[in-house]
């Protein structure tokens, strides 16, 4: 999605990408070697099929309704389609707590450029013109890197717009959290490097939604 984005804009569809692409790479991965041209290349679509029934990650629907209680609103920014993503919502049972859906598809371009994380802006200004914080949480932290570039405070691949009074209050800056899906260095001086090497820590960190979910809000009442 990222090299798409960048050598033919706009990017095809992620199903596409994966379709045309995965069989022949997990086939060079278990060292097959096909020819380009005659053999024949693995039937993947039970594997893609299921893409479209994928559970929720951990944390989710307990973290979701905590941010919603505290009066968020929540945001999901994504490199998927906007259709799948907001039949993930429905089958989990979440669409009231979900505020709305942007996809890169509408965008033009993927995640991590710029014009993702500046739409994701628009949208919550859209959503609400009130000043607020604001949190992008991800589980990657190329992700997170990008949002604190763009003026977000990091956390999972949702965009969260708290509706509170409290905090730096500007719609141009962000705050960053991480649900760690990347295993860290172990050791303190090593892992202070690693947070360096994407450009610092995330202001909240969790191995799961729910644990990032409260700590978003730990942060927004102790001010």
């Amino acid at each position: 999605m990222k090299y798409l984005s960048i050598t033919s804009p706009p990017p095809p569809p992620i199903s596409k990408i994966l379709t045309l692409t995965l069989p022949r790479s997990l086939t060079y991965a278990l060292r097959s070697f096909p020819s380009l041209t005659t053999s024949p290349l693995p039937d993947l679509s039970p594997v893609l099929g299921r893409l479209k029934s994928l559970t929720p990650s951990p944390g989710l629907e307990t973290g979701f309704r905590l941010l919603k209680a505290e009066g968020a609103r929540v945001l999901i920014i994504t490199n998927g389609s906007k259709g799948t993503t907001e039949e993930y919502v429905r089958q989990a049972g979440l669409r009231e707590c979900v505020d709305g859906v942007q996809s890169c598809d509408e965008i033009g371009m993927g995640k991590p450029f710029g014009q993702v994380y500046e739409a994701a802006t628009q949208l919550c200004e859209q959503t609400s013109g009130r000043e607020g914080e604001r949190w992008f949480v991800a589980a990657h932290m190329w992700d997170v890197c990008a949002a604190r570039k763009a003026g977000c405070v990091v956390l999972f691949s949702s965009f969260l717009y708290t509706d509170s009074d409290v905090g730096p209050g500007p719609m141009d800056s962000f705050k960053t959290g991480a649900v760690l899906s990347e295993q860290p260095p172990l050791g303190n001086e090593e892992l202070d490097q690693w947070w360096e090497l994407w450009g610092g820590k995330p202001d909240v960190i969790g191995m799961d939604l729910e644990e990032v979910a409260r700590g978003i809000i730990a942060s927004s009442t102790s001010r």
